[in-house]
């Protein structure tokens, strides 16, 4: 997984791939200052600034239980939630109805 802050290093980091599937990332818990919208307007820029670039990019949302269920209902598929495993398990449920792939770790 590459970290990420911005368009300029996704675009980099995806270009640089050699049309690999990349990984990228936020930095840890950015859900609690970058926001949901943000994040999904970054997204829609990279995937059409490198629509060739095959790529997975993950909000992190720390142990934030709220603000991955957030995440997870507004549309963000790939998400990184790091709090107990209960509500893992619970988010888990949810994330799989809305196709979302949800993962523990980075």
């Amino acid at each position: 997984m590459i970290t990420v802050t911005d368009l300029s290093q996704a675009i980099q980091a995806l270009s640089s791939a050699n049309d690999k599937e990349t990984l990228l990332v936020t930095p840890i818990s950015a859900s609690s200052y970058l926001g949901i919208s943000y994040f999904l307007s970054l997204c829609r820029k990279v995937s059409e600034a490198c629509p060739t670039c095959p790529h997975k990019f993950f909000l992190d949302c720390g142990n934030n239980a709220g603000e991955a269920l957030s995440a997870i209902r507004s549309g963000v598929k790939y998400v990184i939630f790091t709090g107990n495993q209960k509500a893992f398990a619970r988010l888990s449920s949810i994330a799989a109805k809305m196709d979302c792939d949800l993962r523990q770790s980075r």
